[in-house]
């Protein structure tokens, strides 16, 4: 038996233009977040954000050969802790050694953050990643050192502290290459 002294509830016009104005601001900011060529779909650092890095080089113990894995597993409000992994016969070097975890401040990228602190803009570019446009900027630091001049040049996104390219020489001792070769980061995909 229906009862007939339910009252269906009526939407008032205030109502009805509250919900669509609702709806069509989300569906505005929706569109501007996936259109914006510059716009991040994920805020980094976040947990579980991975880079991992082909390394090449030559060195005084012969060829390096490997890949560099950073992960974040941590993110507080000041600060982010990534834990480092590598593979092949990196742990020659005393720079990649065994793995390891480190704790980076918000604003410091998740690798070669040292380098960074310490070198200079020298250039800027636009490169195309997947038909969007970002910004590069090449960072330069040279140091002389007991056998020579050590030279290191970083290449990393502006909006996004994730080095692309790093290419390290020290006289002419070791010369090392290393690439970004993947990531689950959206914005560098």
């Amino acid at each position: 038996m229906i009862n007939q002294n339910h009252k269906t509830p009526k939407l008032t016009v205030g109502a009805l233009v509250g919900i669509i104005t609702v709806v069509f601001l989300a569906s505005v900011t929706s569109i501007s977040a996936t259109t914006n060529n510059e716009t991040e779909t994920q805020t980094f650092p976040c947990r579980d954000a991975t880079v991992v890095y082909n390394v090449e080089g030559t060195s005084p113990l012969g060829q390096l050969v490997g890949t560099a894995t950073y992960k974040v597993v941590e993110v507080n409000e000041n600060s982010y802790t990534v834990s480092v992994n590598n593979t092949g016969n990196l742990n020659r070097l005393p720079a990649f050694g065994e793995t390891q975890t480190k704790t980076l401040s918000l604003d410091q990228p998740i690798s070669f953050a040292s380098v960074i602190q310490e070198a200079s803009i020298v250039g800027e570019k636009a490169f195309k990643i997947n038909g969007r446009e970002i910004k590069i900027s090449k960072y330069h630091l040279e140091t002389e050192k007991e056998y020579g001049t050590e030279t290191i040049s970083v290449f990393m996104p502006k909006k996004l502290k994730v080095p692309l390219i790093v290419y390290y020489k020290y006289g002419d001792k070791f010369r090392i290459h290393i690439e970004l070769a993947k990531t689950n980061i959206d914005y560098l995909r």
